[in-house]
């Protein structure tokens, strides 16, 4: 009967991906939870033992902090009178290894997590001067790469930028973003001249179109501009705003505003 409902569910014969017991042989470690009583806490008869019931969990334990030593064999040249070595996988003079710098720094640069919070998680061997000085001196290591990432930046087809106040040591200043849908970067400076995006951007002409709001600093850029539409859509409602009795300006917005309102929806739909 056309009529009659479907039954819910997958096809008949499908092999479900539920979620499955782990078994003791793949488990990490067995842990057993005692009682802790003998009598019963109401009539006070003593407890029989009924055996012991298992209940799975997938959890995360916090990351082992490990202290190495690396005995570094060292051979010599009676000859050449040199010494040979190999050397292990970390920093010149650095205590740390380089997976916890790499996830003390991707803790807090990429997710967000407060130092202090990260100080405590790495059980008190990093402190927070200890931090920002490894932070200093990976910054230092990675410079060279920045000229290479803004150059990529220029070479997108769609690039974005914008920037807004900023307190730098308790002083105004500002933050400025150039991103792309690969790249993202950050400026911090004192000022909001357009030397800033001219540092970025460079002076040659780049292909592609710069998406921006309608501060004047960026129209010095050697690119194609694009008004960003939800900034052009608040422009034409303030309009309608200060002129109420203006029929030709409130047709104008009355026309305009869905058109943009339509225009910033089209990317959602490819």
């Amino acid at each position: 009967d056309e009529n009659e409902v479907k039954n819910g569910g997958a096809v008949k014969g499908h092999q479900g991906t539920g979620r499955k017991n782990i078994e003791e042989d793949n488990a990490d470690r067995v842990e057993v939870i005692e009682t802790g009583i003998d009598e019963c806490p109401y009539c006070k008869n003593t407890l029989r033992n009924k055996g012991y019931k298992q209940r799975n969990a997938i959890d995360r334990v916090q990351t082992k902090i490990e202290k190495i030593i690396y005995d570094v064999e060292q051979k010599y040249c009676p000859h050449c009178k040199k010494i040979f070595n190999k050397k292990p996988a970390l920093l010149p003079k650095s205590l740390y290894g380089n997976q916890f710098i790499a996830d003390a720094l991707t803790m807090h640069y990429k997710q967000g997590i407060p130092v202090g919070r990260i100080v405590s998680m790495f059980e008190g061997h990093l402190s927070e001067g200890t931090f920002f000085e490894m932070a200093k001196r990976i910054s230092g290591i990675l410079k060279p790469a920045i000229q290479s990432i803004i150059n990529e930046y220029r070479k997108e087809k769609v690039k974005h930028a914008d920037e807004t106040g900023w307190r730098i040591d308790g002083k105004s200043g500002y933050a400025w973003i150039f991103c792309s849908k690969k790249t993202t970067i950050f400026e911090f400076t004192n000022t909001r001249s357009a030397e800033i995006p001219k540092k970025i951007l460079g002076s040659e002409m780049l292909q592609g179109f710069l998406v921006v709001d309608r501060y004047a600093g960026y129209n010095k850029i050697n690119c194609a501009i694009q008004y960003c539409y939800s900034h052009l859509d608040r422009k034409v409602e303030d309009l309608g705003k200060e002129f109420p009795y203006n029929i030709e300006i409130q047709n104008f917005v009355s026309t305009f505003r869905p058109l943009l309102c339509s225009s910033i929806k089209l990317r959602n739909e490819n």
